[in-house]
This record gives C-alpha cells, structure tokens and sequence, in this order.
C-alpha cells in the first residue's frame, strides 16, 4: 500500500489518471499500472512477480530496504 509521494508526477498518474506535461502518454501507463500494482501489494512477496518488477534487496547501509 502506497503511504505517501515524494513527488508530484506519481500521485497525478495514480490518483488524477493525468499525464504530467513532459512525460509520453506511453510511459505513463505503465507507471499508472506499477503503481496500481504497488498499491493493491498486501505484501512484499506480491511485488516479486511478475520478475521484471525487478524488485531486490538493497545493500549496504540500507540492507533492509528493498
């Protein structure tokens, strides 16, 4: 589940269904369905699949993190 947005963009193709001045009509679908896909996440495992989410553990100082 989505808590909150860092920046503006990702909140206005989620929630607004608009496509930012800038960005392709294109890549904001697939941003509108990752973040679809994020949101209805009730667990990290749920972003595992399909592979190409590309989701993996971070290193370092931020190990913890994904």
């Amino acid at each position: 589940m989505i808590r909150g947005f860092r920046g503006k963009f990702a909140e206005a193709i989620l929630r607004g269904r608009e496509v930012p001045k800038g960005f392709s009509f294109a890549v904001a679908k697939v941003a509108r369905r990752k973040l679809v896909q994020l949101n209805n996440a009730g667990a990290l495992r749920d972003m595992m699949l399909p592979p190409g989410n590309g989701l993996e553990g971070l290193k370092g100082a931020m190990a913890e993190k994904y």
